[in-house]
């Protein structure tokens, strides 16, 4: 939102896909940088992943809507397949293209806004590429609030740099995005979650 015009359709729109209905919305301030989930497990394991909301690259052949086809016929992961819905097809319109436009190479076409991974969203896994500053505070907010299994959510410009901000901690977390990430090192943090649960089994 950057103007006092966008606020009220802003609002409605979160009340029409809200899965309750309470009559209110959460207002946040938006940050910059791009979302990284960061998981730790039994206060000294660190895994990571950042989340790239659905795109296509122009190839200068291809329609965005057959970029959008190749892209998910490659996917192991179907829920991770990118929709050309109305929501879609919105980002296209930003953009001044639709779904038979054709990009130029190398062009960056963004489809969404999301980076939940089964919106579509890319799921690179950086845990050999994060900063110790990143590691160090997301073991420490592990071990503050005691948690075994630990979901912590950073926005930052390069995590390999700084941790940027926290704007989520998850108990529950999610492990397939580290289990089979789009991009990158499939992690075994089943085999950690065991390890953990299980100690006298550990071989190593």
């Amino acid at each position: 939102i950057t103007s006092v015009e966008q606020i009220a359709p802003a609002i409605a729109s979160a009340m029409e896909h809200a899965p309750t209905k309470h009559g209110r919305v959460v207002v946040q301030r938006w940050l910059p940088g791009d979302d990284n989930r960061i998981l730790v497990i039994d206060k000294r394991h660190v895994f990571g992943v950042k989340r790239v909301p659905a795109h296509v690259i122009g190839d200068g052949v291809r329609s965005v809507s057959k970029l959008v086809a190749a892209w998910n016929a490659a996917l192991t992961e179907s829920v991770r397949r990118i929709r050309l819905d109305e929501r879609a097809n919105g980002f296209l319109k930003e953009q001044d293209l639709t779904p038979q436009s054709v990009p130029g190479t190398g062009d960056f076409i963004r489809l969404s806004d999301l980076s939940n991974a089964h919106q579509g969203a890319v799921v690179v896994d950086t845990t050999d590429t994060l900063c110790d500053s990143v590691r160090e505070l997301a073991i420490g907010i592990a071990r503050d609030f005691d948690c075994g299994v630990l979901g912590i959510d950073f926005l930052s410009e390069d995590i390999s740099k700084t941790p940027g901000k926290i704007i989520e901690l998850n108990p529950s977390p999610g492990l397939r995005m580290h289990l089979s990430p789009t991009v990158g090192t499939p992690r075994d943090v089943t085999g950690a979650i065991l390890d953990m649960l299980f100690p006298e089994t550990v071989t190593d």
